[in-house]
């Protein structure tokens, strides 16, 4: 039996109690679809019909709602990225040259839940160098 789950955007919607809508469904297939983190720029052109005010309401709804996960690099722009069936405490990686996001799930990082009365609900943790495509050049 394989473990690879089906992702289904009705289904992470209704878990996180977010109500379902064409524009959500298809902002969480274009960020499956680009496979990365996405900027607000990248995700505004490839939804042009949709005010970019409205677009921004609906991203900072689905981060609130738990459903997305928004992050920035070293100067400060934002990406969206993906958070159902990921382990929430993974490495983000930001490249000095390109200046691209990257998540890397592969790299385990355990924090416990508590550290001197403190309680840790979300930890991000971010590194920066040369991503591989930089890298080789």
């Amino acid at each position: 039996m394989s473990n690879h789950v089906i992702f289904n955007p009705v289904r992470i919607l209704k878990d996180k109690r977010v109500s379902v809508t064409d524009h959500r469904i298809k902002l969480l297939e274009y960020l499956v679809g680009v496979g990365r983190p996405a900027t607000k720029a990248e995700i505004a052109k490839a939804f042009p019909h949709i005010h970019r005010v409205t677009l921004y309401r609906l991203l900072q709804h689905l981060v609130r709602a738990g459903v997305i996960e928004m992050q920035k690099n070293q100067n400060s722009e934002i990406y969206f990225l993906k958070l159902w069936n990921e382990e929430t405490n993974h490495l983000h990686f930001t490249c000095v040259l390109c200046q691209n996001l990257f998540c890397l799930p592969n790299i385990e990082v355990n924090i416990p839940a508590e550290i001197n009365g403190f309680l840790i609900h979300h930890i991000n943790f971010t590194a920066s160098g040369l991503c591989a495509n930089c890298a080789k050049s």
